[in-house]
């Protein structure tokens, strides 16, 4: 093989090699992408991509009740709940406790909301009542 097409072959496999390892860090950089709702009675989120976490609080008095959906689609998503004295009271991501249901409130104060996304896709709804 003569040099000038050793050197092509070897441009050629440096430059793939760089256009992967963009790709890569592009692909995994913090970020979202869709529709974000915060407000006292309620957190939504429809992800169409999202990189990263993000946290809201909700506060609540005992008896209330935090209706959550939790639809995992793509990537890693994972959602945490926690009570004011951090205990979890929820925890889930796109291989368990996904879906919708209720959580009955009994320890009135600040409830934290605590999202973790890896090239996600989903939505995540929660609403006090």
């Amino acid at each position: 093989m003569n040099k000038k097409k050793l050197l092509a072959i070897i441009i050629l496999v440096v430059a793939l090699l760089v256009g992967w390892t963009v790709f890569f860090i592009v692909k995994n950089l913090p970020g979202f992408t869709g529709a974000r709702t915060k407000n006292p009675d309620r957190y939504s989120l429809d992800i169409v991509k999202m990189n990263g976490s993000d946290k809201h609080s909700i506060e609540c008095e005992a008896g209330d009740v935090l209706a959550v959906h939790f639809e995992p689609q793509k990537g890693t998503l994972k959602l945490t709940i926690k009570a004011p004295d951090g205990e979890v009271v929820y925890s889930g991501n796109e291989k368990s406790n996904a879906g919708d249901f209720d959580i009955n409130i009994t320890e009135s104060g600040t409830y934290t909301l605590e999202i973790k996304a890896k090239g996600a896709k989903g939505s995540i709804y929660v609403t006090k009542e």
